[in-house]
């Protein structure tokens, strides 16, 4: 946005955007909203100072689509109908309600395929089963055994949510759902990244704002996208699939419907209770010892688990409930959320070392 700033001129844009819907501003108000930003901003500032910039600046970033509005009831976040006089939940009134933004993955992807012709790559991002060796996501035992390789127009999406916190001093967030081709080549992909689902508020019960996106991808994955061939005029139908789910700790627990990773059973992927423990200061932290061998999560079981949980009224092995994820055909809840790369290697294992190795208060220590 400027230099220094924490945004991109792109977050703004979207945060503006979500103010644009959420209170049927005019384009007039709009205009008069950018030149204002723009005057306060610093004078070398990359933020739209019209209208017309401004939604050419987003028209470039996700194409192809309308924006489709969701509510939810305000007292409890239950996802609501357009026509539902009261929330069947609570049973409040629906007259004040809560939305999100939807912009459909279906008229992206066909966008892609028709205009940007990236079909074409596809073949080039898939390794050979024989390679041993591994370059990417898509070189994976289980990644290439997917319904989606069944036919070279099919293909995958990689997914992930999380909250960006907009004010300090408040609340409210930014949670925007994004999407990225695997089949694509790296460089390749990162420009075809898709926005499809947007919440600006309070954290988002998961099972409310992710419901247009699991039933998008269940058409996807069930009825196909169908799209014209550009070069030989043809009606093409490729099977979207979205296996596979890249997001942080926090995220991650809110999206399995399990225990928070500071909680009893917290573990993502096995069944390990962990342990309490004090610190030396204030406080405690809640750890995994290792040296026991526990059993790993699995889907069907999980999802057993949260039936007993309903019954019960509290969770079994961390499991809380039901997870809206679980509707998306061939994503598995146990193994469909890769290790967070970035938090648990880079600012933790990584991290660690190099505190241990350069932090001078371990200078007494052989391995300092």
């Amino acid at each position: 946005l400027f230099e220094g700033s924490a945004f991109s001129n792109v977050d703004a844009c979207l945060i503006l955007m979500v103010l644009f819907f959420k209170f049927k501003l005019t384009r007039e108000c709009l205009n008069q909203i950018l030149f204002i930003f723009s005057a306060l901003l610093p004078s070398s500032n990359t933020l739209p100072n019209t209208a017309f910039k401004f939604f050419k600046l987003l028209s470039g970033f996700q194409r192809g689509t309308e924006v489709q509005t969701h509510y939810f009831c305000k007292n409890c976040q239950e996802y609501l109908e357009v026509d539902m006089p009261a929330c069947p939940s609570c049973d409040e009134e629906c007259q004040d309600r809560g939305s999100f933004f939807q912009m459909r993955l279906t008229d992206t992807l066909r966008s892609f395929l028709e205009n940007d012709k990236i079909y074409k790559y596809f073949m080039r991002g898939v390794s050979s089963t024989t390679d041993p060796h591994l370059r990417d996501i898509v070189d994976g035992a289980m990644y290439q055994g997917s319904a989606a390789h069944s036919s070279k127009f099919n293909f995958t999406l990689l997914w992930n949510t999380d909250g960006v916190q907009v004010f300090k001093s408040s609340a409210r967030s930014l949670w925007p759902v994004h999407c990225v081709i695997p089949e694509l080549p790296p460089l390749i992909r990162k420009k075809f990244q898709i926005l499809t689902l947007l919440w600006f508020g309070v954290k988002p019960l998961m099972n409310t704002f992710l419901k247009p996106f699991c039933m998008e991808l269940r058409d996807l994955a069930t009825n196909g996208l169908t799209w014209r061939h550009p070069e030989t005029g043809k009606t093409v139908t490729s099977y979207v699939f979205a296996p596979v789910s890249s997001v942080d700790a926090v995220a991650r627990a809110m999206l399995q419907g399990i225990q928070q990773f500071n909680g009893l059973y917290g573990c993502s992927f096995c069944e390990h209770p962990g342990k309490s423990q004090l610190l030396p200061s204030k406080g405690h932290v809640h750890v995994y010892i290792p040296g026991k061998t526990y059993t790993l999560r699995n889907g069907q079981r999980m999802r057993r688990q949260a039936e007993q949980a309903v019954r019960k009224g509290h969770p079994v092995k961390g499991v809380k409930g039901p997870t809206v994820v679980n509707l998306i055909p061939g994503f598995d809840c146990s193994t469909g959320f890769i290790v967070d790369y970035m938090h648990c290697v880079l600012l933790g294992v990584a991290r660690t070392f190099l505190c241990l190795w350069f932090d001078t208060k371990h200078h007494g220590q052989p391995y300092y």
